[in-house]
């Protein structure tokens, strides 16, 4: 679904929706468009639009456009300079007066012949702007570029240090800013991602390149290690690791599993994974596993780890939706989330620094830290401006807590739209929209290591099977969207979380076949490679309730499941089975719950 759209519908897009292109998204933008126009004049829209929108030269808004094209303020800007500057919006780097000089010119001489047409001015002002000289300033060459590390992080603190120092101080004042930023994990980072992605062009050989991104924080802190926005800066600053909204697929999966154990599942607890059907409006969606195969019974360790869609889809509904979007909020995923029932296949756009950080909490064993960008800053006489110290991590919220949940889907700060005539999303939980998630346990030990074994086997037998080569302790989980338009691979050490994602910025698929395990695991795997290198391998942590308890095997007793601990052998969940917790799901089958009044949706039947 593609064409062209208003600049009411691009602020609405760039502000409000994802980027996934399907006819609900289409009639979403419609609509939130109209509600904009109804409420704000034009020259508010523009406004807007003007201030949010890329320029090119690392410039987001016309002001920092002003800046960093020219040092100067918005209102000193002459004619030729603002015709400069209105050329970019449409593409900002194919008309890039540093790459492309010639259609630059050309482009600028179209908008003042546009504003000649216009009337808003005379053609002897049009030709005394054509003869004006610019002095143009590139952002991020010679001496301040070639000397970056990491441009995709500096860029990403660049807007933060303005806020809250200013551009005198933070150009002229002698700052010194330091970051939790690793040289070498960083370059391991860009080296590891390049590879992969030329990889995936050798495969296809067309003229647009594939992208990806590429993200690290170190366990527990939370420090970021690594950032790679895009395969070469140069080409694109546009940054996917932090801003990019795509579709995770499975990689969004060990969410509902974590949730549906703090509900009282067990890893052996047996799931039914035959067809099934959800009414969504007037329309049904019946999720399909990616092969077109059922397998009957199975149980939740062998539904993650080989990443069955139609077991996941039934333990996500079953656990409901609002109860499983409160839960994905608290575990620091603060991008919009839109409860359908493909919720639990990862429909929902996120971004890949949040899905990495909600994964280190595995590892940490039910503790979210937030990323951590600045150690410190100080100023030019060594005095400390700012300096990041661990906060004490409050212990209040096991995950389990309903009203605790409650709390978090309605709390005064979050924001929520809802729309007059046609309510978009389930009139009982809204649309939630992000703030800082504060660091604190948010669920209990017990859980966290269950879901990094279960993990860890996903690695050891599952879709992740590929980086069992890193040869030491290592979790994680693949991803792949309808189509293969996204890749993911998500992943953690005991030292060291981390994740990828690879796809074309045009949402074109990537090629038939083409998964998470195949084309992200690879990359994954040798940044890993090099970031264990000369390190231990370290062992994951082990809760004090696990510690000295009998070992007991899943159901089946295979072997290669005795270490596993079902939770009503640790006594974590009082009554039931699981054979119980299994018969009140399977009553569910082809009946399908009660109709529900959100609108039909795209169906998400392949994402795995």
């Amino acid at each position: 679904v593609q064409g062209g759209s208003t600049i009411t519908q691009q602020v609405t897009r760039s502000l409000l929706l994802t980027r996934q292109r399907t006819y609900v998204r289409k009639i979403r933008e419609a609509i939130l468009a109209t509600r904009l126009e109804r409420y704000l004049s034009k020259d508010q829209i523009l406004y807007l639009y003007l201030n949010q929108i890329y320029f090119g030269n690392r410039a987001y808004g016309v002001k920092a456009a002003a800046e960093n094209y020219f040092r100067k303020e918005l209102k000193a800007l002459n004619l030729a300079e603002m015709a400069l500057l209105a050329a970019f919006p449409r593409a900002p780097e194919n008309y890039s007066p540093f790459k492309h000089p010639k259609k630059a010119k050309a482009r600028q001489r179209y908008v003042l012949d546009r504003l000649l047409q216009e009337g808003i001015i005379r053609e002897e002002e049009m030709e005394e702007a054509l003869k004006t000289e610019l002095d143009l300033h590139q952002r991020g060459t010679d001496k301040e570029s070639n000397r970056e590390t990491a441009p995709y992080f500096t860029e990403y603190l660049r807007p933060i240090l303005l806020e809250k120092y200013g551009e005198e101080k933070l150009y002229y004042g002698g700052l010194k800013i330091y970051t939790p930023i690793d040289p070498v994990l960083q370059k391991a980072a860009q080296n590891a991602l390049r590879q992969g992605l030329e990889e995936v062009n050798r495969r296809y050989r067309r003229d647009v390149k594939i992208q990806g991104a590429l993200y690290a924080q170190e366990i527990p802190t939370g420090f970021v290690k690594t950032m790679v926005g895009g395969y070469d800066f140069q080409t694109s600053e546009f940054n996917r690791a932090m801003s990019a909204l795509r579709q995770p697929g499975s990689a969004f999966k060990p969410f509902v599993y974590a949730a549906a154990l703090d509900k009282g599942y067990r890893l052996p607890s047996p799931i039914a994974d035959t067809p099934f059907a959800i009414p969504v409006g007037d329309k049904v969606w019946a999720p399909k596993n990616y092969d077109g195969r059922y397998r009957g019974i199975t149980t939740v360790h062998n539904a993650l780890v080989h990443s069955y869609n139609v077991a996941t889809a039934r333990i996500g509904y079953h656990i409901r939706l609002p109860y499983l979007t409160a839960y994905i909020r608290k575990m620091g995923i603060t991008t919009p989330i839109n409860p359908f029932p493909s919720m639990s296949l990862g429909a929902n756009g996120v971004h890949l620094y949040e899905m990495v950080a909600s994964y280190a909490i595995f590892p940490s064993l039910g503790v979210y830290h937030p990323p951590v960008f600045i150690l410190k800053v100080e100023d030019l006489k060594g005095n400390v401006l700012e300096e990041y110290k661990p906060p004490l991590v409050p212990e209040a919220g096991n995950g389990n807590n309903e009203e605790e949940l409650n709390k978090i889907l309605f709390e005064t700060n979050q924001k929520w739209i809802k729309t007059d005539g046609l309510d978009l999303y389930p009139s009982e939980l809204k649309v939630l929209y992000g703030g800082n998630i504060p660091p604190g346990r948010v669920m209990t030990p017990q859980t966290a290591y269950l879901m990094l074994k279960l993990m860890s086997d996903v690695v050891q037998m599952g879709t992740g099977h590929r980086v069992k080569a890193l040869n030491r302790p290592v979790a994680g989980k693949t991803g792949t969207s309808n189509e293969s338009t996204d890749v993911w691979f998500i992943g953690y050490t005991p030292q060291l979380a981390a994740g990828v994602w690879v796809g074309y910025d045009d949402n074109r698929p990537i090629g038939k076949g083409e998964q998470g395990g195949h084309t992200a695991a690879p990359i994954f795997l040798e940044f890993m490679k090099a970031a264990a290198e000369g390190t231990e391998p370290l062992e994951f942590a082990m809760p004090e309730e696990v510690k000295g308890k009998d070992l007991l095997a899943l159901t089946g007793g295979s072997a290669k499941f005795a270490e596993y601990v079902p939770m009503e052998a640790l006594g974590l969940i009082e009554g039931g089975t699981s054979q119980d917790r299994a018969a009140d799901f399977l009553e569910m089958d082809m009946e399908g719950p009660p109709k529900t009044e959100s609108p039909s949706e795209e169906t998400q039947d392949e994402l795995y």
